[in-house]
């Protein structure tokens, strides 16, 4: 089991969201550290939109345990959430 701590928490006032235009969101750094060695295992970095359809919505999501191997998702820009709110 992994634990998370934020190492950093930024506000974006224009955020680049692709076709949905500039955007506020939130960018927050984490280190994972392992619960049993408590070595750690590299950074996370997660973006968050702050205003409309995608308030609280990952936009981007990187991951990078090593130097040499760094994943990333980035939310599809074709996605629309107004219709999965309940």
């Amino acid at each position: 089991m992994a634990v998370k701590t934020q190492t950093e928490e930024e506000l974006l006032d224009s955020y680049d969201a692709g076709a949905r235009g500039r955007m506020r969101a939130l960018r927050g750094r984490f280190r994972l550290r392992s619960h049993e060695t408590g070595k750690t295992s590299g950074e996370f970095t997660a973006i968050h939109g702050k205003t409309g359809e995608l308030t609280a919505v990952p936009l981007r999501l990187v991951y990078q345990p090593r130097w040499w191997l760094r994943t990333e998702l980035v939310l599809d820009d074709a996605t629309s959430f107004s219709a999965l709110r309940r």
